[in-house]
C-alpha cells in the first residue's frame, strides 16, 4: 500500500507542478481541485511541499505560496 500511495503522491507532484506556478496561492482544497485527488492525498503531498521548502506557509489554515515547482 505504502509503494502505490507514494506513486500516487509522485503523480500528485506532477500534475501540481503543471497546475500552479511560483507565487501562487495553494492549499489543500485547490490541490483538490486542480488535480482531481482526495483530501489525504492532497495533505500528504502539500506538507511535503512546505517541509522541502518548495511552498511557504501563509497561515495556520494550510495556505501558502509556491516558492519552487521542480
Amino acid at each position: 500500500m505504502k509503494a502505490a500511495q507514494d506513486l500516487h503522491d509522485k503523480n500528485t507532484l506532477i500534475s501540481i507542478a503543471m497546475s500552479f506556478n511560483v507565487g501562487d496561492d495553494i492549499s489543500e482544497s485547490l490541490i483538490q481541485l486542480k488535480c482531481k485527488v482526495g483530501y489525504n492525498s492532497a495533505y500528504r503531498v502539500l506538507n511535503k511541499l512546505i517541509t522541502d521548502g518548495k511552498v511557504k506557509r501563509t497561515d495556520m489554515f494550510s495556505m501558502g505560496i509556491i516558492l519552487e515547482t521542480k
